[in-house]
């Protein structure tokens, strides 16, 4: 009886989550840093370049850029700061390549424990483009019921 309420909880989960699942804009990407530094590896400056340039491919007008940057150090205040660095650095260099009145967010997170969740280290960047689907003519991505 168990195993049934437990097959019925999750189909039932299924069935509200399926029209949410419908479509999605937004590219996103976590970008690495190294401890204590404020400069992206050659590595991981290719692979932000490279996420950059195929998302303004996919989708050449840009609604919305987002930025979580997040950094570690021992002092909570220290790791505020190199946060704050670290997205104020990235905003800069991807509004450069963006049109002046693009939405840009930048949140950032200072922590006291190298490991965040259920990633290696918590020096990661959180970063996403939304594009402008008014401008791109995209289909509404509200939730819509898939038929069955």
């Amino acid at each position: 009886m168990a195993i049934f309420k437990n097959l019925a909880l999750a189909g039932f989960i299924l069935f509200f989550q399926t029209p949410a699942l419908a479509c999605t804009y937004l590219s996103a990407v976590d970008i690495f840093y190294e401890s204590g530094k404020t400069t992206l590896s050659e590595a991981e400056n290719k692979k932000l370049q490279d996420w950059f340039q195929s998302t303004l491919k996919k989708y050449p007008a840009v609604g919305s850029l987002g930025i979580e940057a997040n950094a570690y150090a021992p002092n909570l205040e220290e790791a505020k700061a190199l946060a704050k660095k670290r997205g104020e650095a990235i905003r800069h260099s991807l509004s450069q390549k963006l049109p002046a009145d693009t939405l840009i967010s930048v949140e950032s997170y200072g922590h006291t424990k190298p490991k965040l969740d259920v990633l290696p280290t918590t020096d990661v960047v959180f970063i996403d483009i939304t594009p402008d689907v008014k401008k791109l003519k995209l289909p509404s991505c509200l939730p819509v019921p898939i038929a069955r």
